[in-house]
């Protein structure tokens, strides 16, 4: 992966809620459990209309800038759905950035500081930032601010101690993300090395919040740790979540992949697609739909979200 590639010149459990307290400083964080998953506000108010984002690959897992929306065609459950597109290269995007603090992350904190600040100085003008961080808790450290005045150098303080509640810290994350990020384009961005070893919430409950209808492009930058027994099972978790959300995995071999990945996530960003359709189904049941977008080249590949759920009464 080197380049972006412009489209014109190719052919053809329990689960959490995270309580925000504090103002523009360095927020701490609340973890309610709750018994059902709740469907943000959002969607309940934006229901049965759902917007996907979408992110399109070539054969060398370059990004590719937007492809005109005439030529996607999706389907809800077998059927085909007329769509819009929403966004436009280079709109502003909510994103937010989920940072692995725990004790595992030590000798590479460095990188990982490296990695937001790239790619939050390379946002779309007018975008927006959220981070939480979390070693053996979930710590909301920036509410959603302006990314042209976020100052992020706390960055540089974060201490690595503890074990590690990834899992956790999706859930609480993406519930917050969904009732209070501004704009259609979205992202969120998991940096961890995928070591997961003291969530209340199992794998199957992020996997659902990754798959509310509207949902954030998630990106999984993986930055590797000190070699263990674990660290291929990690790898795989951290995979297995972007496949869930339609996302994009970045996986680091060596320590100078972290600059050119870092550039790749940007880029994706940048390239984001956001499509919108109608619900055939409008019933609100919590039932899963599987989704399917297509079009006509065989050489480029889509991320998007493989099937969502409605929201319950």
């Amino acid at each position: 992966m080197h380049a972006v590639t412009n489209f014109s010149s190719l052919n053809a459990a329990p689960f959490l809620l995270l309580v925000a307290l504090g103002g523009t400083e360095a927020a701490t964080a609340q973890l309610v459990v709750l018994t059902t998953p709740p469907a943000p506000t959002q969607l309940k108010t934006s229901w049965p209309e759902i917007n996907l984002n979408v992110v399109v690959l070539d054969k060398s897992e370059d990004p590719v800038e937007q492809v005109p929306s005439a030529n996607f065609h999706l389907f809800e459950d077998g059927s085909e759905r007329p769509i819009k597109s929403l966004a436009a290269l280079d709109s502003p995007v909510s994103i937010a950035f989920v940072i692995d603090s725990s004790g595992s992350t030590y000798m590479r904190r460095g990188l990982y500081t490296e990695v937001v600040k790239r790619v939050a100085n390379a946002l779309p003008a007018g975008s927006e930032v959220m981070i939480t961080q979390f070693d053996d808790q979930v710590k909301l450290v920036l509410p959603f601010t302006p990314a042209s005045s976020a100052d992020l150098s706390f960055l540089n303080i974060l201490d690595s101690r503890g074990r590690s509640v990834m899992f956790d810290a999706v859930v609480t994350s993406e519930q917050y993300f969904s009732e209070h990020a501004h704009f259609a384009k979205r992202a969120l961005v998991l940096l961890s090395d995928g070591g997961e070893d003291a969530s209340l919430s199992q794998e199957g409950s992020v996997l659902r919040y990754l798959q509310w209808p509207g949902s954030p492009e998630p990106y999984m930058f993986v930055i590797r740790s000190i070699p263990s027994d674990d660290e291929a099972r990690n790898v795989r978790t951290m995979k297995t979540l972007a496949t869930a959300g339609g996302g994009v995995a970045f996986v680091e071999r060596k320590p100078s992949d972290i600059v050119t990945l870092a550039t790749l996530l940007s880029a994706a960003i940048r390239c984001q697609q956001v499509l919108s359709f109608t619900s055939a189904d409008r019933a609100r049941d919590g039932k899963n739909h599987k989704i399917e977008l297509r079009f006509p080249y065989k050489n480029l590949k889509i991320h998007v979200l493989p099937q969502y759920f409605a929201p319950a009464k």
